[in-house]
């Protein structure tokens, strides 16, 4: 992420973290507040500390723009992270008013590269720790083109997504398709991959409609 930030440069030093757990151990922002002085707007479903910018709250794609709102987080902000265990593509899907600069993102190791596939959307959705949650990672390179982004990078589960209109000028490679494996931590979660639990992603256009949408 420095890397990418020290390319990009820095707006608002404002990071918005979905799934940051108490804020500090295991959040991916962490470092931001306390290495280069970023404000975080932190949700997580079973931890709150307000002194830290961390709500409790259980985020999906019908309340996300309306919790972002509500906290006073910028339209441009510079970093969001998105680490739900589950409906990440869906969340980062529904984005509506809202650009992040930079986007970390998790996905599913377990999905071979060349498969396409999210989990079946459900607002409710609770990780059982098995095989079946989020996305593969083609699956996400394909979100990110449709939402013009820039897939840069891969770390351990996530991948690393740039708004093409901040890499005007800038010396920022694309991944080629979806990032080897070898970038990507091994799959450690049990029971089996069920497809019957996922929807295959195609390269869909920008009229593509989500679930949520389609029941309105």
């Amino acid at each position: 992420m420095w890397a990418i930030l020290d390319s990009i440069g820095v707006n608002n030093a404002v990071a918005v973290e979905f799934g940051a757990k108490d804020g500090y151990k295991d959040s991916n922002t962490a470092l931001l507040a306390r290495d280069r002085g970023f404000k975080r707007v932190m949700f997580d479903t079973h931890n709150e500390n307000s002194a830290i910018g961390l709500y409790r709250q259980f985020i999906t794609a019908e309340t996300i723009n309306e919790q972002l709102a509500a906290h006073g987080v910028p339209c441009d902000v510079d970093v969001m992270s998105i680490d739900v265990d589950g409906m990440d593509f869906w969340i980062w899907r529904a984005l509506r008013g809202f650009r992040p600069r930079l986007v970390q993102i998790e996905i599913n190791p377990n999905f071979d590269g060349h498969m396409s596939y999210a989990r079946v959307y459900d607002p409710k959705f609770v990780w059982a720790l098995d095989k079946n949650y989020g996305s593969s990672a083609l699956a996400m390179v394909r979100l990110g083109r449709n939402l013009d982004y820039q897939c840069v990078g891969a770390c351990g589960h996530d991948l690393f997504f740039v708004a093409r209109s901040e890499l005007c000028g800038k010396d920022i490679a694309e991944l080629s398709c979806v990032p080897p494996l070898c970038m990507l931590a091994r799959p450690a979660h049990h029971g089996t991959l069920d497809l019957s639990k996922f929807v295959e992603v195609p390269e869909y256009p920008v009229a593509w409609c989500a679930p949520w949408e389609e029941a309105r």
